[in-house]
């Protein structure tokens, strides 16, 4: 059994050739390495929706209201549906914790010291984790580039 078989990681790319870039497949080969290490599942989503069914809403149960993204940035969309995906799909994860295509785990994360649970144990009763925007564009108060998210009761 794996010791963490209940904690998904999830990593999102438009295509196979963006995912083989030089500032992204070491950070996929980093992850992929860290959910080895310690036995969690990873999943990797390559692709986009036609836009027919991305602006879908069958039965009106998708929490958005609009699919529209400004241009430039197409894949936050999916990561709503990545996570809706897993959580309502078969077999549940009782966390999912997405990083950027570049994201990496630290050093720290490897050795143990700075593990997904230990963010969650600083608020263990949250159901949504993430980091603040502070460089670059607009502050925003969570980026979407790194976040976690635990299955609610």
């Amino acid at each position: 059994d794996a010791p963490h078989a209940e904690d998904r990681k999830n990593l999102q790319v438009d295509s196979v050739a963006y995912l083989t870039t030089a500032g992204t497949w070491p950070s996929f080969l980093n992850k992929a390495a860290y959910c080895r290490k310690t036995r969690r599942a990873f999943y990797l989503w390559v692709g986009n929706l036609d836009r027919e069914l991305l602006d879908a809403r069958p039965g009106g149960s998708l929490p958005w209201g609009t699919c529209a993204e400004r241009p430039g940035n197409t894949l936050n969309i999916y990561k709503a549906i990545a996570f809706l995906a897993l959580f309502h799909g078969p077999d549940p994860p009782k966390a999912v914790l997405y990083l950027d295509a570049d994201a990496w785990f630290s050093d720290g994360a490897f050795d143990g010291a700075a593990t997904p649970e230990a963010y969650a144990a600083v608020a263990p009763d949250a159901e949504l984790y993430g980091n603040q925007n502070r460089v670059g564009g607009p502050l925003i108060p969570m980026n979407g580039g790194l976040v976690m998210a635990k299955r609610g009761a």
